[in-house]
């Protein structure tokens, strides 16, 4: 898999004001309140009976459930007009546990956090399907352990070695016809000891930085996955490895502080694609 994120893409938006529908999303319409993209934006249900895909240049779906959507009935028109992996990727990426074991699986144990059933403090127990860290607890001794021990559900949970550092990263990335076309990399920064980020601890500090000498790991991935649209592997770097928790196969919440330069991407891309007839969307 190849990556090409220059090119006059990336300043687009500056002339074009695209109509992108997007899928509701709390903090992304606060946001865009506070502070107008250069896009003219409309958060929805993709179902709503007034919307037309033919009212929108770009469709990008916030959530799983609404990307899922774009492959049932009614969604073929602005599936058109999206960048959304397959539904079988989805189900493997929202599933903590199996995507390990992929990678795993494909010679990246080194890369993915221990998981175990006796591992040392502090370790993090998890759901297999999870948001934000939601249901993630800390378990940093007997007493945390047994507390939080009835929410230990046999195949639903597991057990996941915690990454020491106070630095944690998001890596977006824009997959089109297997290259990726946007690339950025959001820093979090967290004071006051072990965390669980988007559960216990707001971020400290967030910045972009160059992760670029990393893509070559996560680009492998995707390649495999044959992966197509957005997303964003979540991962700490120990002792100069990557350490990856999680890849989410969807267009992740960091990304609004970029959305300008992503927009002018995704279009690009599907500018770029063979054009389809409705009628071969809806076979594929």
């Amino acid at each position: 898999m190849s990556t090409d994120t220059t090119g006059p893409a990336r300043d687009r938006h500056e002339r074009t004001q695209y109509r992108v529908l997007f899928s509701p999303h709390r903090f992304w319409e606060q946001h865009f309140m506070a502070v107008p993209p250069g896009i003219d934006a409309t958060f929805s249900p993709f179902d709503a009976p007034e919307l037309s895909a033919d009212d929108f240049d770009l469709v990008m779906p916030l959530s799983l459930k609404w990307a899922r959507w774009l492959y049932g009935p009614g969604g073929a028109a602005f599936r058109a007009k999206a960048l959304v992996p397959s539904t079988d990727i989805m189900a493997v990426c929202d599933d903590k546990l199996a995507f390990a074991r992929f990678l795993s699986g494909n010679g990246l144990g080194a890369n993915v956090p221990a998981i175990g059933e006796d591992l040392d403090f502090p370790y993090i127990l998890k759901r297999r399907v999870d948001v934000w860290g939601r249901y993630s607890r800390l378990i940093t001794d007997a007493e945390t352990r047994a507390r939080y021990a009835p929410e230990r559900t046999g195949v639903e949970t597991f057990c996941q070695e915690f990454v020491p550092g106070d630095r944690e990263y998001c890596s977006h990335f824009l997959v089109s016809d297997r290259k990726i076309v946007f690339a950025r990399t959001v820093e979090y920064g967290f004071d006051g000891g072990p965390h669980i980020h988007g559960h216990d601890r707001p971020p400290a500090s967030r910045r972009w930085v160059d992760n670029s000498r990393y893509y070559g790991l996560f680009a492998k991935i995707l390649g495999w996955m044959d992966y197509e649209g957005f997303c964003g592997f979540d991962y700490k770097i120990l002792d100069g490895e990557v350490k990856i928790f999680e890849l989410n196969p969807r267009i992740c919440s960091s990304l609004r502080f970029a959305i300008d330069p992503a927009v002018s991407s995704a279009m690009a891309a599907l500018a770029a694609r063979r054009p389809q007839t409705l009628a071969e969307v809806r076979a594929s």
